[in-house]
């Protein structure tokens, strides 16, 4: 099982800051059919003369591009977990220590929903995307995996437990990694839903979101 995390928004609290933070991680059931959808899609958009980066980004698409690349992307074989933070219900402890409020975020909601369908026979992989609050990656790959942990033989009592060993975390750059991009275009499509009232982006791949977790409730 291989998971492929991006967020959208901001972890500050500050004046200007977003109301919302998303995060999204998709399950790809071909990972060479997604990259290769992904630089095609680059391809035909390079050759039309309308798309020059060099990966895809949601917050720096046009409106026509998020809608043409998440159709496109739909058709693929892949799901997705969304989970919505909504950052005026944050204790104010947890404000002034980003990194854990981020770890928690996206860790508890994510092992709570992958866990219950994982075998011991298996791993379970997840690439994040490597930003700036992934500067203490060691940090966040302990509470990852003391979280698989816990989940396991806490909430769901399986027996034998589950050790690090079935666990691999990468930290990887969005621009090398295809899955990646498709992730960071779910999470801008839910974070426009939540932030900005506009559900034209994440209506197109409304389908193939399996898990919606909302904080708090």
């Amino acid at each position: 099982m291989k998971y492929f995390v991006d967020e959208a928004g901001c972890l500050g609290f500050k004046r200007g800051s977003t109301r919302f933070l998303t995060f999204s991680y998709v399950n790809v059931e071909d990972k060479g059919q997604v990259d290769r959808a992904v630089k095609r899609f680059q391809k035909r958009r390079r050759g039309e003369g309308r798309y020059s980066a060099r990966e895809l980004k949601f917050s720096e698409s046009s409106d026509e591009l998020r809608l043409d690349a998440l159709s496109y992307l739909s058709r693929k074989k892949w799901t997705a977990g969304i989970i919505v933070l909504e950052k005026s219900k944050v204790k104010k402890a947890l404000r002034t220590i980003p990194n854990i409020l981020y770890n928690y975020t996206i860790i508890d909601a994510l092992m709570k929903r992958v866990l219950p369908s994982f075998s011991l026979e298996d791993r379970l992989e997840i690439c994040i995307d490597q930003r700036v609050y992934h500067a203490r990656e060691a940090a966040f790959n302990e509470y990852a995996c003391n979280k698989a942990w816990w989940v396991w033989n806490n909430v769901l009592c399986r027996a034998p437990s589950i050790s690090n060993d079935h666990l691999v975390i990468q930290h990887e750059k969005s621009h090398r990694e295809c899955c990646l991009q498709l992730a960071d275009y779910i999470a801008g499509a839910a974070f426009h839903e939540y932030e900005r009232g506009d559900d034209r982006y994440l209506d197109v791949i409304r389908h193939k979101v399996v898990a919606l977790d909302y904080l708090w409730p």
